[in-house]
């Protein structure tokens, strides 16, 4: 009877073993909306409110898997190998000062430090930073690999050859990528915000001892992998086929390069593909055009905050010259 109570002890501690602690983060960005972060073991989920598609990430390999439910795709991003060096291998980074402030609000049920993030001359942003989170399990290594995310950029819009020379960018959007691998030592910023007082990001909801179903962290069996590179080839012929139609004065032949793959047949690659892989390499093209729409619609909207921006500042000019 004492080694079957034994055994059975045993087997409990060693299933208690392998549950992990997870933790549950909710918070809010002026750009992304609302989102959520699960966090288990090596792995981490990401998913945005009213998005299908949903980011998981492997912490130990510094991997990212764009899932997408409804195209039954998956983009590979290798966060450790980004294009072209990164974004620190392209533009020039600012001396940036974090300066201690003092003690800030609560916030998520955590203590937090109020640092000033000065880059250059100027200062940018307020971090409430909270440094007890930091010996929460993966929590480190979550934030580590968040920089690398950072450094990453967006990997279709900031890779398009269009945008391959060196581009100017806001000094204190370059303070926020410096930032951001400074926070695995600092901690865990809950609350970021500009000088004006808007609230770039918080963290409403943080759950530090909680445990997920596993299945949240694997990757569906079935679906098509493409990595960044692979993606690019496919944006640039399509972009090159719409090139060409402009200067011929013809509408846009979807049929060559990327676009349903349907109508005029000239994209001879399709010919030898099976029709599974066909359907997949359609549905993969519609895909890419909704996201080349999307980086349109981003770019006008980036126009439209850059045209506002430069007008508070005519009017800041004007009131410190007025008597």
């Amino acid at each position: 009877m004492t080694r079957i109570l034994l055994s059975m002890m045993i087997g409990v501690l060693l299933l208690m073993a392998q549950v992990q602690a997870g933790i549950l983060i909710e918070f809010r960005s002026d750009e992304e909306g609302t989102s959520t972060v699960r966090l288990q073991g090596d792995w981490a989920r990401l998913e945005s409110a009213g998005e299908q598609a949903y980011l998981l990430m492997d912490l130990k390999q510094g991997k990212g898997y764009v899932v997408s439910p409804e195209e039954q795709s998956v983009l590979v991003l290798d966060f450790r190998a980004p294009p072209g060096g990164g974004l620190s291998a392209r533009y020039k980074l600012p001396p940036v000062r974090a300066i201690k402030e003092g003690r800030g609000p609560r916030i998520a049920g955590y203590s937090t430090t109020r640092y000033r993030i000065a880059a250059r001359s100027g200062y940018c942003f307020i971090d409430y930073i909270a440094r007890d989170l930091l010996e929460e399990p993966g929590m480190r290594r979550f934030l580590a690999l968040m920089a690398l995310v950072a450094e990453f950029g967006d990997p279709l819009g900031d890779q398009l050859p269009s945008q391959q020379a060196e581009q100017e960018r806001d000094t204190c959007e370059l303070a926020e990528l410096v930032m951001s691998k400074r926070y695995s030592r600092l901690g865990v910023p809950l609350r970021s915000i500009r000088l004006d007082g808007t609230v770039t990001h918080e963290i409403t909801h943080l759950d530090t001892k909680t445990t997920f179903p596993v299945h949240l962290f694997r990757l569906p069996e079935g679906y098509e992998h493409i990595t960044v590179e692979e993606m690019m080839q496919m944006m640039r012929r399509a972009m090159e086929a719409m090139n060409h139609d402009e200067e011929s004065g013809m509408p846009p032949s979807i049929g060559s390069g990327v676009g349903s793959g349907m109508g005029s047949g000239t994209d001879p690659g399709m010919e030898s593909l099976s029709p599974e892989d066909a359907a997949q390499r359609r549905a993969l093209e519609r895909r890419i055009q909704r996201e080349m729409q999307e980086m349109e619609t981003e770019v006008r909207k980036m126009e439209q905050q850059i045209q506002e921006q430069l007008q508070r500042l005519r009017e800041r000019q004007e009131a410190q010259d007025a008597p």
